[in-house]
């Protein structure tokens, strides 16, 4: 599949899955499981970038299930603060899923894609900002730097939190935290200074097929179906 047809499905899988229908997670669901399968993808990465969102998960999950009004699980709970109601508990899940299955389509994409494809591909679809005065090249380009410099960051990152103790008592924690912070802005701000010119090539992107628009447009009609049939039965 052409890296800029694989932008395009994860894209419009996105904004299904952005609605949050049971029906939308559930194909999405299933989709994934296959590409992971059929093309070996590693799901430790994808779990790695999962975890690093733990907390925002959290955080939603309390929104939705505290301060959502619903139903009670039971009446005797109905006058108790403490206890999510039922549509705050099935939201919440519901949106956390949503993120996990993006997350998830992100991951697919980045492992199955090189550097060089994505790029290749961003440049393709943002190439008609060259008639409203932009350039596509300048994106193109800041965003492969931007990628670069992103291992070298986060080695700086995995230095300093391997230097960082922990000191008893959360204000002398906290004051830790933020010094190990500002160690690794300064570190990225020497090596910024210290580094040298270097140029960017972006290789030729590979020609696209007409018929591999088949994919986005089965997408669509899969989704549209999905939602078709549920509006049916309901």
């Amino acid at each position: 599949m052409h890296p800029l047809i694989r932008i395009v499905c994860l894209v419009l899988m996105a904004g299904f899955i952005a609605h949050a229908q049971l029906s939308f997670l559930l194909i999405s669901l299933c989709l994934l499981s296959a590409i992971y399968v059929l093309a070996s993808l590693s799901l430790d990465r994808c779990w790695s970038l999962v975890q690093r969102m733990r907390w925002f998960f959290l955080s939603i999950l309390v929104i939705y299930f505290w301060f959502t009004p619903g139903e009670a699980f039971s009446p005797e709970l109905a006058k108790s603060l403490w206890f999510p109601s039922v549509d705050g508990v099935e939201q919440g899940v519901i949106r956390v899923a949503c993120l996990i299955l993006i997350i998830a389509a992100v991951s697919a994409l980045l492992q199955s894609t090189t550097r060089e494809q994505l790029f290749s591909a961003i440049y393709s679809l943002i190439g008609w900002t060259r008639h409203v005065g932009l350039s596509p090249e300048r994106f193109a380009v800041r965003a492969t730097l931007t990628l670069e410099s992103l291992t070298e960051i986060q080695s700086m990152i995995s230095t300093s939190k391997a230097q960082l103790s922990s000191p008893p008592g959360i204000k002398a924690r906290i004051v830790g935290l933020a010094n190990a912070t500002s160690n690794v802005f300064v570190a990225v701000y020497n090596n910024a200074q210290q580094s040298e010119l270097t140029s960017v090539t972006l290789d030729d992107a590979e020609p696209l097929r007409a018929w591999q628009w088949l994919y986005p447009l089965s997408l669509i009609a899969l989704f549209a179906a999905a939602l078709k049939l549920t509006s049916v039965v309901s």
